[in-house]
C-alpha cells in the first residue's frame, strides 16, 4: 500500500514538472517574438521614403476648328395658337435661309433644336403692356436651335442670315476643338507638363546636391479646356446693326488653349 502511494506521489511530481517546463518554454517563445517584433518595428520606422514630388502644367495654343451658335426666336402675344404658328413660320424661314447660303449652306446634321417652351409673361415691360393691354394675359413662345459647324469663315454669314430672317436673340457663339484635334494637342500639352515637372525636380535636387532618380508614380489630372466664348448683346440692337451693315458680321475666334496637368514622384539618386 505504501509503495502504491509512493508511485502516485512520483507521478504527480513528474506531471507538475512537465507543466512548469512547458509554461517556461512558452514564456521564452513569447518574449522572443515580442523582441523580434520590436526589432522589425524599429527597422520599419527607420526606413526613409527618399523621394521628391512635383507637378507640372502644359499649355498649348491652337486655332479652333468647331463653332457652336445658339440662337432663338421668341414671339409674344395673347393668343398662344397664333403665337406658335408665327414662331414656326419664322424658324422655317431661318432654316430655309441656311440652305440657300451657297458655299456656307448648312445641312441637317449641323442644325438641331435645343429648346422649345410656351410660358406666361408674369412681369411684362412697359412696351409689352402698351402693345397688348394692361389686363391681358401675355404669353411667350420660344424656339431655340444650336448650330455646330466647322465652317469658321462662314460664322458672320450664318449669324446675319439668321437675324435677317427673324431670329431675335443670339444666345452665344463659342469656338472649340473637335475631339480628334483636342486629343492631338493634349498629347503635346502632356509632354510639356512632364518636361516642366522634371525640370523643377532637377533644379531643386541640384541645389541640394542630389540627383534625380527613376519615376516612382505618375498622376495625370483630367483637365477642362474652356472654349472661346462670345456673348450676345441686346438682341434688337444687334438686328439693327446687322441689317445696316453692308458686310458680314466680323467674328474673330482667336486661339483655344489646351492644358494638361501631371503630378510625378521621383526617387532621389
Amino acid at each position: 500500500m505504501e509503495q502504491e502511494e509512493r508511485n502516485i506521489f512520483l507521478i504527480r511530481n513528474a506531471t507538475q514538472g512537465m507543466k512548469s517546463s512547458i509554461l517556461l518554454t512558452l514564456g521564452l517563445v513569447l518574449i522572443l517574438c515580442v523582441g523580434i517584433s520590436s526589432v522589425c518595428a524599429d527597422e520599419e520606422e527607420t526606413v526613409i521614403d527618399d523621394t521628391i514630388s512635383v507637378s507640372g502644367t502644359g499649355i498649348v495654343k491652337t486655332a479652333p476648328d468647331i463653332c457652336t451658335i445658339s440662337l432663338s426666336v421668341t414671339t409674344k402675344g395673347t393668343n398662344v395658337k397664333e403665337l406658335q404658328k408665327e414662331n414656326a413660320k419664322i424658324m422655317n424661314r431661318i432654316l430655309a435661309g441656311f440652305e440657300r447660303m451657297d458655299s456656307c449652306s448648312l445641312d441637317e446634321k449641323e442644325v438641331q433644336t435645343s429648346g422649345f417652351s410656351i410660358s406666361e409673361v408674369w412681369y411684362p415691360d412697359d412696351a409689352t403692356i402698351a402693345k397688348y393691354g394692361k389686363d391681358k394675359t401675355i404669353y411667350e413662345v420660344e424656339n431655340s436651335i444650336s448650330i455646330e459647324t466647322g465652317k469658321l469663315s462662314c460664322i458672320g454669314d450664318i449669324i446675319d442670315t439668321a437675324v435677317s430672317n427673324g431670329a431675335n436673340r443670339i444666345d452665344s457663339v463659342t469656338f472649340s476643338l473637335s475631339p480628334k484635334k483636342e486629343q492631338e494637342y493634349r498629347a503635346s500639352a502632356l509632354a510639356a507638363a512632364v518636361d516642366m515637372a522634371s525640370h523643377d525636380a532637377e533644379a531643386v535636387l541640384s541645389a541640394l546636391g542630389r540627383s534625380l532618380g527613376s519615376v516612382k508614380t505618375v498622376n495625370v489630372v483630367k483637365s477642362y479646356n474652356p472654349p472661346v466664348y462670345y456673348g450676345s448683346g441686346d438682341s434688337m440692337a444687334y438686328m439693327i446693326q446687322a441689317e445696316s451693315a453692308p458686310a458680314p458680321t466680323p467674328i474673330d475666334p482667336g486661339d483655344v488653349e489646351v492644358t494638361a496637368d501631371v503630378s510625378i514622384t521621383y526617387r532621389i539618386g
